[in-house]
């Protein structure tokens, strides 16, 4: 054998190995492990199926987008946009397929905020209040295709807020209110036809709560009681409405009245039961046969309580919470919610409570960056 050839050989096997090695590493992609952070859905909302939960996740950098995660909890999917925008309160419409909910620019959320609208998967976003303003309080109609909401509007050189309504796509915007009082969170009947909404005329305790037709004509008070009444809440499926009350004598509380049996103004004569408690926030349940509460007199425990509609069986479902916000399921069987589970106040959470068990499942929710 020629050693000189032998030599060249092995160089020139050398040389190719190392060719391939620098090939290969040049072909492959550093991998950089995904962390998990933990993330808590504020203003959560069931999907339309009920196998998941839409809410607001705040993003490194304060950025609040939408996202979503199955009811178990695991890796949570951003579905909105990264526009950047701040976002609050959103609302599924009635027919599943898209969700509702105020926005504004960065720290800007409660000095000029427009209602926005999406698809339920997160696209398609439009600002159907673009025309200006500090809007507020949206609900949609049950048959989707409107909204009622309340603002500022100018009226003989003086702004007070006033309910409006328009279409879901942003056209033929309504004018229901007007005066010097003020009026706000509307709310509309099982069927559409009417919207209460809570006004600061005629009522020298404090606000009142009035009813009128969908178009804004025949406004008349709910009740002549001389107290102050405001957060109507329309029963879903008939034709009643359960409103809170508050006076100086008496503290604060509840009542419902059965607008087929009453003529209005209603007098306590007319009201099925009345409740007393200092509730800061009631929603019925999508059947119509249930009423979620959260209830807190002045201190940092703010509580969950399911009763039925008659207003009997009622069920504490939290103790020693501090709840934010909470939505019912389209089945009236859970209710998810994100608030303090202890008044530590470590961190807030996203929880489902099942109204059935008395069960509540604090859910583990992450984003992959």
């Amino acid at each position: 054998m020629n050693f000189g050839d032998h030599s060249r050989t092995n160089s020139r096997k050398k040389l190719m190995l190392l060719v391939v090695l620098t090939m290969f590493f040049s072909c492959t992609e550093t991998i950089v492990p995904e962390i998990e952070k933990p993330l808590t859905l504020r203003w959560p909302i069931f999907s339309a199926n009920g196998s998941q939960i839409v809410g607001i996740g705040i993003k490194e950098g304060g950025a609040r987008e939408f996202f979503r995660v199955d009811t178990s909890g695991g890796v949570a999917e951003q579905i909105s946009s990264g526009d950047g925008m701040d976002k609050m309160l959103p609302q599924l419409s009635p027919d599943g397929t898209k969700i509702l909910y105020i926005a504004a620019e960065p720290l800007r959320i409660f000095q000029r905020p427009h209602i926005w609208v999406m698809n339920a998967d997160g696209s398609n976003t439009q600002d159907i209040t673009s025309f200006g303003g500090y809007f507020d309080g949206p609900r949609w109609a049950p048959d989707s295709k409107r909204i009622v909401f309340f603002g500022p509007i100018g009226d003989n050189e003086l702004i007070e807020n006033q309910v409006l309504s328009i279409n879901f796509d942003g056209t033929d915007l309504g004018f229901l209110t007007k005066g010097h009082n003020g009026n706000w969170h509307p709310r509309w009947s099982y069927n559409g036809n009417k919207i209460f909404f809570v006004s600061g005329r005629s009522n020298s305790y404090g606000t009142e709560v009035y009813v009128m037709d969908a178009d804004g004509s025949n406004q008349i008070p709910l009740d002549s009681l001389h107290r102050a009444s405001h957060f109507p809440r329309p029963s879903p499926k008939r034709n009643e409405v359960l409103l809170s009350w508050k006076n100086f004598e008496s503290g604060m509380g509840g009542y419902l009245v059965n607008l087929d049996n009453s003529s209005l103004p209603a007098g306590e004569s007319s009201f099925k039961y009345s409740l007393f408690g200092y509730v800061q926030n009631s929603e019925w349940s999508p059947n119509g046969e249930y009423i979620a509460q959260v209830r807190g007199k002045g201190t940092p425990v703010v509580d969950l309580f399911v009763l039925d509609r008659d207003g009997g069986n009622e069920r504490r479902l939290t103790n020693g919470f501090d709840i934010y916000s909470f939505s019912w399921s389209r089945n009236s069987k859970r209710i998810v919610f994100h608030g303090f589970e202890d008044q530590k106040k470590d961190s807030l959470h996203t929880f489902i409570a099942d109204t059935e068990q008395g069960l509540i499942k604090k859910l583990s929710i992450f984003t992959r960056r």
